[in-house]
């Protein structure tokens, strides 16, 4: 019988009620979000293919994985390539970035303020994190100092209206003790402020896919730790997924429910 984590893994819910920034929630979430990747390393498979999918990474560039996490996105770019390509983790958090292997380069500062030098990478990757950043102006003149003439802003993120961000401000809020009042994406709102900055070739779209977990005991500790849903049992959580995104449960006991997130690409003018 599966468990909720034990008390190492536990959240500083005092601390957590007041902070609302990027770094500052996932100081303290880091260790259950790991942990989650841990436990079921190919949930999510089918997303980390929507983003190879929206980045096209090619051998021997240099890639710049913004709020990096636990190097989710950074390893599945690094295992596409074979490790031909170097992958820059931008994390602000060291116990976040804890999880990430060694042999990707690994830079715990502000995502607002990173220390690579003006036009130094061919792509600038940020996967489902954007809304918790407040100040987006400030943040994408920053990653667009990054990018080389001709390199490639890619940028994922849960649609606003969607079931995903229902789920989310709603389910999520209620169980995780901070709290997710996340800020998602309009459509077309990348497009504009990108093609404002000179971009070209700006496109958007959503990819749909499924999570898939080999029992729904399996899916519930793992939503528990992604979201830091320790406020919930896991009877509280499948009721969760069932009414803001829907679960089912196959024959052979895998468990799944389905995800999605609008991409947008552009490319720096030379």
């Amino acid at each position: 019988m599966l468990k909720k984590p034990e008390k190492s893994l536990s959240l500083d819910t005092d601390n957590l009620r007041l902070m609302n920034t990027y770094h500052q929630i996932f100081e303290q979430r880091g260790v259950l979000y790991n942990a989650a990747h841990a436990i079921c390393p190919e949930s999510r498979r089918a997303e980390a293919d929507a983003l190879l999918k929206w980045l096209r990474p090619r051998a021997y560039e240099t890639i710049a994985v913004i709020a990096a996490g636990g190097g989710f996105d950074a390893c599945a770019i690094s295992q596409h390539l074979h490790g031909k390509a170097k992958v820059i983790c931008i994390e602000p958090s060291r116990s976040f970035s804890k999880m990430i292997p060694d042999h990707l380069d690994i830079l715990n500062v502000p995502i607002h303020d990173i220390p690579l030098e003006d036009a130094s990478v061919d792509a600038v990757v940020n996967l489902a994190t954007l809304h918790h950043v407040a100040d987006r102006d400030q943040t994408f003149h920053e990653w667009d100092r990054l990018l080389k003439p001709g390199g490639r802003m890619i940028i994922g993120d849960v649609e606003r209206g969607s079931a995903n961000a229902e789920f989310l401000n709603t389910a999520v809020d209620r169980y995780t003790p901070g709290g997710h009042k996340g800020d998602f994406l309009a459509p077309n709102e990348l497009t504009d402020y990108f093609s404002r900055l000179g971009y070209e070739q700006c496109q958007e779209g959503c990819e749909s896919y499924t999570w898939r977990f080999e029992s729904k005991e399996r899916m519930s500790l793992f939503t528990m730790l992604l979201f830091g849903m320790v406020k919930a049992d896991f009877k509280e959580i499948q009721q969760c997924l069932a009414t803001h995104v829907g679960f089912r449960e196959c024959s052979d006991g895998v468990a799944e429910f389905p995800w999605s997130l609008r991409f947008f690409s552009g490319v720096k003018v030379p």
